[in-house]
């Protein structure tokens, strides 16, 4: 069974289009249905009331925060993990989630989608060789 099998709707946030791209293979590696991408905090916020099940969230996307994305999630009960370049302490007003540095290999990414999901961090299914995402 795969980690995300029961996420019909995941959701990337992520402006910089590559790093989005391999977000959504690695989530489709993991079972996701379906995996939006948004550039732009507007477009999240829009695409979190279209109805999602979980998040990847950068916490700068162009020139705005990622907090009213976080909050909104944590609201509504959605499961999300943060990706970026950033250090947790320098952003301690986000809303408790595992977090995740640039680059990343899929082992810590996959740690942090089961931690986020409330799993055991076991995956019985291989997944394509680690790769380093870049920042």
């Amino acid at each position: 069974m795969s980690v995300l099998s029961k996420i019909s709707s995941a959701l990337v946030v992520e402006d910089n289009i590559l790093l989005a791209g391999q977000m959504r293979e690695f989530l489709t590696e993991l079972g996701c249905q379906e995996t939006r991408v948004a550039t732009t905090l507007e477009k999240a916020l829009l695409e979190i009331d279209c109805g999602i099940q979980f998040a990847v969230l950068d916490v700068a996307i162009k020139d705005d925060g990622c907090s009213p994305l976080a909050d909104r999630l944590e609201t509504l009960g959605i499961p999300s993990i943060y990706f970026t370049g950033y250090r947790r302490q320098d952003f301690p007003d986000l809303p408790g989630a595992p977090w995740v540095c640039k680059p990343a290999s899929e082992t810590e990414l996959l740690a942090a989608v089961t931690e986020a999901l409330g799993q055991s961090s076991t995956y019985s299914q291989p997944l394509s060789p680690d790769r380093k995402a870049s920042s």
